[in-house]
């Protein structure tokens, strides 16, 4: 899919304008004013009427503001003229100053006909056309790859914050860390799991043992707090316990016998750890290196959680510390319960946890509770996530997990000195990448680097998204709109971006505007509009030559600017004008003052030079 042409009529400072577009790279320059910005918004704004009926049928793009109706008009349109696969279409947006009378009615019969295409292509060949546009004030200020709120990429979010106004690159890092979680889910067993998040186990060890010291009696004689804090210190400091949480359970019936705790003289105390004991044994043991046993033992699994909600039901018989006591076993149940599902998605956890405590409120503060309804609601919960999260493995496309690949070659292609850029989770979820061999955490890196990566990946990212069976995403077809590209970069990696896009993404039509003379000189330029106001508005004309100029005549022929300061060219030019007229004296004097500030300048080396040359044929 191609733009091959656009109209602008009373939009901004465009009176009357066509612009015919390059298949590949049309790149837009002009002092400011000049309407570069105002192109991409018209472009940004006619694609998001096809981009929003991709997405539902009949639903509305964006609307030309008021503010973007030329001064003293009362009527104004934007004309789209789109090709697929040889056949045309075209839409119109108009726009109609308010209390006015309209002159042209919007037409958008071709953008449902060409949404309906595009989304029967997708059925039969799983290819969505990115469209995106990054806009001037794109920047990356946060770098966090948080889980989003969804735990898996959807086919359509090839189209997520695409034409909003802003660079949304938070996006960007969340499908980072999602893709990452599904790479290392495809490997990772429970040990290594264990391993990655003992953060997070630690943390609930923590509170289990906060828990546990609220449930003892602490003016009985023969509990000494000395040793129980000795005896908690220790287990926290067990760094076993954290490779291999399982070890807990084990130690939880001799943490009661240690410290002779009372409250064994109202119930069976140890007897009923003895017994949760098995159970989270058993309950571990189901999945202890492959989810699919849990789901396959899930009837086995269903058994544990009755026999452990009835242990509850046996406690609620006992007077003494009954909510301490219960609140610390429940903790220990929600505990075995998270780790023996480790590989649920974060999402589904969090789901499970809030399950859990409302029902442990429920059992605590009800007067009248059935324990089999308990039971049954838990375990139908743990049923849903774990049937939700089968599907979900099943339903993901071949390439899932897999894109990250070709968003990483896309940016080592980009950056050759740059690569192996991934997720950090301790001690919070980070990126880290290496330069020239140099780990750095992705905040330590300047401006230009770090929008440069975010740009490059978040193109690849769409790409991957939108093309899940092709061999190579990158070779997907897109329309990309970018806004002042030469932002934060430095003058090497402005003469680089514009060759290196059209070369990683080969099928995009791209739509660039820039101030900078190096990226205009690695141009051809039958792919340059040179914008400017006149009395008719805006106009636009191709120019004869760019590719391969010196940057002075691209300032100075093209930019209609100097390219040294105003004061240092009038200088060079009577200096010029005192040789060619002979005066050496007064050429050398100037000479001397110049020569402070430019020692190597070539301009005042050839004056010298003709200086001597004059003097020698004397």
């Amino acid at each position: 899919m191609k733009i091959n042409k656009l109209k602008l009529n009373n939009f901004r400072l465009a009176k009357s304008s066509v612009f015919d577009f390059s298949k590949q790279l049309n790149l837009f320059i002009g002092v400011n004013g000049s309407g570069k910005s105002t192109i991409l918004d018209a472009l940004s704004i006619s694609l998001s009427w096809l981009v929003k009926r991709i997405e539902q049928e009949n639903a509305n793009g964006f609307d030309i503001p008021d503010s973007s109706l030329s001064i003293n008009q009362e009527n104004g349109y934007l004309e789209l003229y789109i090709s697929e696969e040889n056949t045309s279409w075209q839409w119109l947006l108009t726009k109609t100053a308010r209390g006015k009378t309209p002159v042209l009615d919007s037409s958008f019969d071709d953008v449902d006909k060409l949404a309906e295409i595009i989304r029967e292509k997708y059925k039969q060949q799983f290819s969505w056309p990115v469209i995106v546009y990054y806009p001037v004030n794109r920047m990356v200020n946060n770098i966090t790859p948080e889980f989003p709120d969804k735990d898996s990429i959807y086919h359509l979010d090839v189209f997520k914050n695409a034409l909003d106004g802003v660079a949304n690159y938070q996006s960007f890092f969340e499908w980072f860390r999602v893709q990452d979680d599904i790479l290392n889910e495809q490997s990772t067993s429970r040990s290594r799991w264990v391993q990655q998040n003992q953060v997070w186990i630690k943390k609930q060890l923590h509170q289990l043992f906060n828990s546990l010291e609220r449930t003892l009696d602490r003016d009985e004689k023969k509990f000494k707090e000395e040793e129980y804090d000795y005896l908690i210190q220790r287990y926290e400091k067990n760094a076993l316990i954290y490779k291999e949480p399982q070890l807990f359970f084990l130690e939880l019936s001799q943490i009661f016998t240690v410290l002779n705790i009372s409250f064994r003289s109202y119930f069976k105390g140890e007897e009923i750890l003895l017994d949760l004991e098995l159970k989270f044994y058993k309950m571990n043991s189901l999945s202890r290196e492959f989810k699919a046993n849990l789901i396959e033992n899930i009837e086995g699994y269903k058994e544990i959680i009755i026999n452990v909600i009835n242990i509850f039901k046996s406690l609620r018989s006992k007077p003494y510390s009954y909510k301490e006591m219960n609140s610390f076993l429940w903790q220990v149940f929600s505990f075995a319960l998270l780790l023996s599902l480790w590989w649920l998605s974060n999402k589904r956890k969090d789901k499970l946890e809030k399950e859990l405590g409302q029902l442990h409120n429920n059992i605590v503060n009800d007067d009248v509770i059935h324990f089999q309804n308990i039971a049954d609601k838990l375990f139908t919960t743990i049923q849903q996530l774990t049937n939700q999260e089968n599907q979900q493995s099943q339903s993901n496309s071949t390439n899932e997990g897999q894109e990250l690949h070709y968003v990483t070659h896309a940016i080592e292609q980009f950056l050759p000195e740059y690569n192996h850029l991934r997720v950090k989770r301790i001690p919070r979820p980070h990126m880290l990448i290496e330069k020239n061999g140099e780990t750095f955490d992705l905040e330590q890196l300047s401006d230009g680097e770090k929008n440069l990566i975010a740009l490059v990946g978040d193109i690849a990212r769409r790409l991957a998204i939108a093309n899940p069976k092709m061999a190579n995403p990158l070779e997907g077809q897109g329309i990309i709109l970018i806004d002042e590209i030469d932002l934060h970069l430095h003058p090497k990696w402005q003469r680089l971006v514009i060759p290196k896009l059209l070369e990683v993404f080969p099928s995009c039509q791209f739509f660039i505007s820039t101030h900078s003379p190096q990226i205009l000189s690695h141009v051809k330029p039958e792919n340059v509009f040179l914008l400017e106001q006149s009395e008719e508005g805006l106009i636009a004309r191709h120019i004869d030559e760019t590719y391969g100029m010196s940057l002075d005549r691209v300032v100075e022929l093209i930019m209609n600017d100097e390219s040294r300061p105003e004061s240092v060219q009038k200088d060079l030019d009577k200096l010029f004008e005192l040789i060619e007229r002979k005066k050496m004296s007064d050429a050398k004097k100037l000479i001397s003052e110049l020569i402070k500030d430019m020692k190597t300048d070539p301009e005042i080396i050839r004056a010298i030079t003709l200086i001597r040359q004059e003097e020698m044929m004397k």
